[in-house]
């Protein structure tokens, strides 16, 4: 992925324009994201055959959540780590899901890469365009599911924002929360999280959790202590994913959840 995005930069070129030097720049950013958008389609299509080698294994908590049921008639909020954003998006072709994708420069890569897989993207984040992409995601979760990298676009990693507890809470919307691991992966380093990827062939888990009903109309302390909830939900996943990884068998993790719940 990244020896995609270096090619893609270096095969920028400036085009100049009779316009002025507004306009100029406006035309570069254009050609910048239009190449980007052709590097992620083809690092998209690239990953997609990776993905096709995989032992993957989804895991439903709850019947009827699965972001790739055709028949499903309930949209969901997926909450997804950003490190483990690649299994969810390319373990299944989705063509009733959006993503809510950055409108930072490396949001139009991604979005090439989405396009492999059916998905509609929606731009924007906390920092930069965040009201107009809220305003957008209402009217997309009439007919889709949206999913949502809580912790991004600059971190801090695997740490709730309130960005998509905002949207359950003023769409009625339930969220679940998602986690994934893999027997087997590579690690990319970023500036602030790595990446997750699965190596050919090895055994991977999509783990989807037990939806999480927000009230509408929250104030300030109400999205904190329903920020903590999905925190907490978060965190259970990813540590229930990376006990299958290490070897654990599906009754023993149940049994070691099942003992913690007792204890608290």
């Amino acid at each position: 992925m990244k020896a995609a995005l270096a090619a893609a930069a270096g095969s920028l070129e400036y085009v100049p324009t009779k316009a002025a030097g507004g306009d100029q720049g406006r035309a570069l950013k254009i050609k910048q994201s239009r190449l980007a958008g052709w590097a992620g389609w083809l690092t998209g299509l690239a990953i997609r055959l990776l993905f096709r080698t995989l032992r993957l294994e989804v895991r439903l908590t709850t019947e009827g959540t699965s972001p790739y049921d055709p028949t499903a008639t309930e949209r969901f909020l997926y909450c997804v780590w950003h490190d483990q954003i690649l299994v969810g998006t390319f373990a299944r072709r989705s063509p009733f899901a959006a993503a809510l994708v950055s409108r930072h420069r490396d949001g139009a890569f991604l979005c090439g890469a989405l396009k492999v897989m059916g998905m509609a993207q929606v731009r924007g984040s906390s920092s930069r365009g965040g009201a107009r992409a809220a305003h957008e995601a209402v009217e997309v979760l009439q007919e889709r599911h949206i999913a949502i990298t809580p912790d991004g676009p600059r971190g801090p990693r695997r740490e709730m924002k309130k960005g998509i507890l905002y949207l359950a809470s003023r769409t009625g919307c339930r969220i679940v929360p998602t986690a994934a691991a893999a027997k087997r992966m590579w690690s990319i380093r970023g500036s602030w999280t790595n990446l997750m990827i699965p190596r050919p062939f090895s055994r991977t888990w999509l783990l989807i959790g037990e939806p999480i009903s927000v009230p509408p109309g929250l104030d300030h302390d109400g999205l904190e202590h329903y920020m903590g909830v999905l925190q907490g939900a978060m965190d259970s996943m990813c540590d229930q994913a990376a006990r299958l990884a290490t070897g654990e068998s599906v009754d023993e993790v149940r049994s070691r959840d099942e003992d913690r719940q007792a204890a608290a």
